[in-house]
């Protein structure tokens, strides 16, 4: 987090099964991993990377009207990590379009 007052805000913001998840590379990566937890009856959500989406990155124009409407900004700017965790957060947790902010709204 760029932003400690966010991070109870975005962890709510992100189904259990995401925060719990294993991420892989590609679909035998995921078969691989898949048999080997299924085997030992260990329960388990794994995701492949998402592919790279330029709706994934809030344009300046979005960032300036919800700062606008009072918002700080988007969840997805306050995450620290790589692009492929970033990528799993929006595409699985919509952090992209997920607004943030430390005051009520009058």
């Amino acid at each position: 987090m760029t932003d400690k007052h966010y991070a109870a805000e975005i962890e709510a913001a992100i189904p259990y099964n995401v925060q719990q998840a294993f991420l892989v590379e590609n679909n035998e990566d995921q078969a691989l991993l898949h048999e080997a937890l299924q085997s030992r009856n260990f329960p388990h959500t794994i995701f492949t990377i998402p592919r790279d989406n330029p709706e994934y990155t809030p344009s300046d124009s979005d960032i300036r009207k919800v700062k606008r409407e009072g918002f700080d900004d988007f969840a997805i700017n306050f995450v620290v990590a790589s692009n492929s965790i970033k990528n799993l957060l929006c595409d699985r947790a919509f952090l992209h379009t997920t607004v943030c902010v430390t005051q009520y709204c009058n």
